[in-house]
């Protein structure tokens, strides 16, 4: 009998998460546990030289929301971080200061930096994901592997798959209850693992929008048809008129919000049609609505992430605490497929370590 380890080494397609390259480790919400998570990974990893970047600032001490204390990032010496200057000299790592990037930040000017010793730092600077790329095309210029990804609450730029192709999802108590945590984790995950679009008709229109920077009706023979306005929102709420049954779906190139999610639902009709978007995190509807719309449409993107693993965190940072055993059974029966853990459990330690 062939064990479960030995099958996953045998696929060539599924790899441990420090073979990845690039890994973002995403926050369903607020204080999920997602630092927590970041510094069990490199603790497993830590005779390696690791890359750190961030989207918004982590590593700071004390929530900027609540006041409460924060785990800092634990580095070790060889690790690689790029960070903005002054939250590096409120780092206590020593280290060299290898580079510049050559992006600017309110914090100082954001530099390529090694670790010479164990310490805890602070990333911040990186806001954008242009920035965010440069910032880990140096790293692996260096021999940084694999460089992860803070995804900072709020910032799912983290998750985009030209940032990082696979991510590590964060959830918990902080949530609610079970039953919230599973809803809001699956309403995130849904979102960034969505289906690549295969058809070529599809792909000719997703180009044709980015090309032109504007949301496109599709109809069932690949036919473009302009919307009255550049923009998905002043264009739908202007061209509902100009559905037909033909119809066959939207491709929109930016983001996707509330008002979008609503006037294609205002649309109506018997057929169940088509949104395609560059990736998921260009949606950002409320749970709620995004559920009710995906009852009645396909959604499909041009690029999606590949979900590594789950980690969750039983206890909230106001007092309440769910039963361990109850969100780990429930995590793992909604996706059986996808290691769930603990990152303060040393039970889970071979979990975090494998990560397939």
């Amino acid at each position: 009998m062939v064990s479960e380890t030995s099958e996953r080494e045998m696929d060539p397609l599924v790899k441990p998460w420090w073979k990845v390259g690039r890994l973002a480790v995403v926050g369903v919400a607020k204080n999920c546990g997602k630092t927590t998570t970041l510094n069990a990974m490199i603790a497993r990893r830590r005779p390696e030289p690791l890359g750190l970047v961030s989207v918004g600032i982590d590593g700071e001490q004390a929530d900027v929301l609540l006041g409460t204390e924060k785990p800092a990032i634990a580095v070790d010496e060889g690790h690689w971080v790029v960070s903005a200057e002054q939250a590096l000299g409120r780092s206590t790592v020593p280290l060299e200061y290898v580079a510049p990037l050559g992006v600017s930040s309110p914090m100082g000017p954001v530099m390529v930096a090694r670790a010479l010793g164990p310490g805890e730092v602070i990333l911040a600077g990186l806001r954008h994901r242009g920035d965010v790329v440069k910032a880990l095309e140096a790293l692996l210029a260096r021999g940084a592997g694999p460089v992860l990804v803070d995804g900072a609450y709020g910032r799912v730029v983290g998750a985009h798959p030209e940032v990082a192709p696979a991510i590590v999802m964060s959830t918990g108590a902080v949530v609610g209850s079970v039953e919230d945590v599973i809803r809001r984790t699956h309403d995130v995950v849904d979102r960034l693992t969505l289906p690549v679009v295969e058809s070529e008709m599809w792909r000719e229109a997703l180009a044709a929008a980015r090309r032109d920077k504007r949301a496109y009706l599709v109809e069932d023979d690949g036919e473009l048809r302009e919307l009255p306005h550049a923009s998905g929102l002043l264009g739908l709420s202007q061209g509902r008129r100009l559905w037909q049954k033909s119809t066959a779906g939207v491709v929109v190139p930016g983001l996707v919000s509330d008002r979008v999610i609503e006037e294609l639902l205002a649309v109506g009709g018997p057929r169940t049609r088509t949104l395609v978007v560059g990736d998921g995190t260009a949606l950002h509807p409320g749970g709620r609505l995004w559920r009710r719309f995906r009852r009645s449409w396909e959604v499909r993107v041009g690029h999606s992430s590949r979900l590594l693993a789950i980690s969750f965190n039983p206890t909230s940072i106001t007092g309440a605490r769910l039963d361990e055993g109850a969100l780990r059974e429930a995590l793992e029966a909604r996706w059986p497929d996808v290691p769930v853990f603990n990152p303060v459990d040393p039970g889970d330690e071979a979990r975090i370590i494998q990560g397939t």
